[in-house]
């Protein structure tokens, strides 16, 4: 399965159709890191995703920003197996069928 993430989220409402022609799936989350915001540090990262985790689904980071290289590591020691971790490659094999996080397709 082929999965499109657009910039920020944003989409046309009318978007559906051309994604399902190329037959992409939209992913989304409903957990945002903040990684990308200046004022906000790495300790800030980490307490506001143990904070959010509790509300379940598919949590925002992004690889190009140097605060998630520490955040990251901290947070998975954190929580350790109270959570069921994967990434958008295992996201990308799965069937549609098998999605369980809402909203994520047109």
């Amino acid at each position: 399965m082929a999965l499109f993430r657009p910039p920020y989220g944003q989409r046309k409402q009318d978007s559906g159709a051309f994604f399902r022609s190329q037959s992409l799936h939209v992913a989304l989350w409903n957990l945002d890191s903040q990684d990308w915001n200046r004022h906000v540090s790495v300790d800030d990262i980490i307490n506001r995703m143990l904070m959010l985790i509790k509300r379940h689904g598919v949590l925002l980071f992004h690889d190009v920003h140097p605060k998630v290289k520490v955040a990251l590591p901290l947070m998975l020691k954190a929580l350790g197996n109270s959570v069921n971790w994967g990434d958008c490659h295992q996201l990308a094999s799965m069937k549609p069928e098998e999605l369980s996080v809402e909203g994520n397709n047109p």
